[in-house]
């Protein structure tokens, strides 16, 4: 890990911003487990993206080889 990137915390308030950027690969693929992010807080579930994987309650949102 860059050491920017693990300083994160110490830009804020600063003008400067770290994001994380990601192939277009991947960049496609979280755009499309987004709605089913969405979906799941909806239903009052906790979920987050994780570089190309959705996880819902600490699990698997989806198996391998399903969009």
């Amino acid at each position: 890990m860059d050491f920017v990137e693990r300083q994160w915390k110490h830009l804020i308030g600063t003008g400067f911003n770290v994001f994380e950027q990601f192939p277009p690969e991947v960049v496609a693929k979280r755009r499309k487990l987004l709605p089913k992010m969405k979906e799941e807080r909806a239903k009052g579930k906790r979920s987050w993206i994780a570089y190309d994987t959705l996880y819902v309650d600490g699990r698997l949102g989806t198996r391998r080889g399903r969009n």
